[in-house]
Parts: structure tokens; C-alpha cells; sequence
């Protein structure tokens, strides 16, 4: 009787460890088909998406062009960004301050295009980033960028900013400068064309930019921002630039870009000669009220917001 006893006892648990089996089994599955898929870069550890509030968005600009470039875009993404631009300018404008929301931020630097006084924002765009933990990407425009917000936070969604990501567009392919001493041949994305950092990678970035060292990197490198940070990024930490193609500078030929394209274009750049072109089909300003095509481009991404109204049409969309 014993023995039938211990037997059924044995056939009970095994029965059980089977059903453990089972059910163990079924909640992995579950939670494997919930587990995003890893992005570029990343494990399939869960990660938290990115949003429009973990980047960092810099600016450097002049109060000369406080009136046109910096209320084009206050007009403009400054909206899509929630008011998260830190403009870098160089002297009090309680106008534009009032109308960015306390986004200036005098930088203490020159007025100049020279060399020193634009290193200078840089480094204090780079110092205001650091500051802000919060935010897990520096984004670097320059005033006459147009960003298309929703489509950069897409696109640097794919990457895992607990790495370290250098990205933008590149410029002169093998540009040389020296640097204490030593000759170095390199890549570097043009800030005319927006660059983004990972945090990470900014952190190593601090003993050549952080605390106002930037503008003596640059005059030992005797090279411009953007140059300076591309050899500090691919030379002295050693990450290379991820070209991006939907970044654009004025540099390109902007009218050669495909109109059904540039929804898709993370940032676009412009000058009185160099704009991109809008198919005459598409709602649009005319070339006095809109000589940059910037704004037209706008409302035809966002034909719901106020300052569209104009161009109101139910098909005013790329």
C-alpha cells in the first residue's frame, strides 16, 4: 500500500512539472513577441522610445539675424520642438526673447564670423546640452536649417543613444588639420547641415569642449567648429561619422531633390540662391512673401497650423 502510495506521490509531481513546463513556456513566448525589436546598435533589451524631448536642440546665431533666420524658425519647427531650442546668439534682444520663450541664451562670445567667436557658441551650445541630463541626444542646427522634427526623431529612434553615435553629413572627404603636432586626416559631418551627438559620446567629448575649452581646441586645430569636432570625435575618441542622407547643407544642390522625397528629409538648408523645389501644383507663398520656400515647405507638412491658413486646402500636403 506504501509502495502504490509513493508511486502515485511521484506521478504528481511529475504530472506537475510538466504543467510548470508548459506555462513557463508560454509566458516566454508572450513576452518574446512583446519585446520590440532591437534597433541599430542595440540588444534586444526593452528600450524607452525617443521623443521630441530627449533631444538637446542648439542653435548658433547673430543678433543680425534675429529678425529673419531665428523668427522664420520660431514660425517654423521652433513649434514642433516644444520650444526646446536653446539659441546661442550674442547679445540681448528682449523682442525675440519674449517670442522664443526665453530661448536665447547670450552667449558672452564675439560678433564676428571669424574662427573664435563662433567656436565659442558651439562651446556654449555644447555646455548648455551637458548641462540638461534629461535630454539624450545634442542636436547642432544652424539658424538657416529648416528640421523636419518628426522625421529626425524617427530617424535617430533606430539608434541606441546609450552608444556612442556621431551623425550628419559629410563633408570634404579627407580634410587635414593639425593638432599638437600631429598631422591628422579625417571626416566630419558639416554643421551646415545639422549634426547630432549621442550623450555618451558628448561626455567624452569634455576635455576638448566642455567649460569653455571648445574656442582653444578650435585655435590649436586652426580649423572651424564643425572641422574641430569631427577630429575630436574620429581621431582623439575615435568614433567614426555615420553619414546620414536625409541631412542637407546649402552646399548641395537643394533644388535637385525630389519633391515626393522631402517629407522624409530630416534637415534642409537654404540661401537666396539655393532653396528647394516645390512643384508649382502645391499650395505655396509667392517668392516675395516666402523667398527661402521655407514656410511654403512648412504648411505643406503641416497645413493645420495658424500661421498656414492662407494656403488652407484639404490635398496641401507632400
Amino acid at each position: 500500500m506504501k509502495i502504490i502510495r509513493y508511486i502515485a506521490f511521484l506521478l504528481a509531481l511529475s504530472l506537475l512539472g510538466v504543467c510548470w513546463y508548459m506555462f513557463s513556456s508560454f509566458i516566454q513566448h508572450i513576452f518574446k513577441k512583446s519585446t520590440p525589436a532591437p534597433t541599430k546598435g542595440q540588444t534586444s533589451e526593452e528600450r524607452i522610445k525617443l521623443t521630441v524631448d530627449d533631444i538637446g536642440f542648439t542653435i548658433k546665431t547673430s543678433e543680425k539675424f534675429h529678425s529673419t533666420r531665428i523668427d522664420l524658425i520660431l514660425k517654423t519647427w521652433f513649434i514642433q520642438t516644444n520650444g526646446q531650442i536653446n539659441f546661442i546668439t550674442d547679445s540681448e534682444d528682449a523682442v525675440y526673447q519674449k517670442k522664443s520663450g526665453n530661448k536665447l541664451i547670450k552667449s558672452g562670445c564675439g560678433k564676428s564670423h571669424g574662427l573664435v567667436d563662433l567656436c565659442c557658441k558651439v562651446g556654449r551650445e555644447y555646455d548648455t546640452f551637458i548641462a540638461d541630463t534629461s535630454k539624450r541626444w545634442w542636436c547642432h542646427f544652424d539658424d538657416d536649417n529648416y528640421v523636419n522634427v518628426g522625421s529626425l526623431v524617427n530617424y535617430l529612434d533606430q539608434f541606441d543613444d546609450k552608444k556612442d553615435w556621431y551623425i550628419g553629413r559629410k563633408s570634404r572627404p579627407n580634410f587635414k588639420s593639425r593638432y599638437k603636432n600631429k598631422l591628422y586626416v579625417y571626416e566630419f559631418g558639416t554643421g551646415g547641415g545639422g549634426v547630432c551627438i549621442s550623450r555618451p559620446l558628448a561626455v567624452k567629448m569634455q576635455l576638448y569642449c566642455g567649460s569653455g575649452t571648445f574656442p582653444r581646441t578650435c585655435q590649436a586645430v586652426a580649423a572651424a567648429d564643425d572641422c574641430a569636432i569631427g577630429l575630436i570625435v574620429t581621431k582623439l575618441i575615435g568614433t567614426n561619422l555615420t553619414e546620414s542622407p536625409i541631412f542637407h547643407s546649402h552646399i548641395e544642390k537643394l533644388g535637385s531633390l525630389s519633391s515626393s522625397t522631402l517629407t522624409q528629409q530630416a534637415c534642409l538648408s537654404y540661401n537666396k540662391n539655393n532653396v528647394v523645389n516645390l512643384p508649382a501644383s502645391l499650395p505655396q507663398f509667392s517668392k516675395e512673401e516666402d523667398p527661402t520656400r521655407i514656410l511654403s515647405l512648412h504648411c505643406n507638412i503641416y497645413p493645420k497650423e495658424d500661421i498656414c491658413a492662407p494656403l488652407a486646402r484639404p490635398d496641401s500636403r507632400l
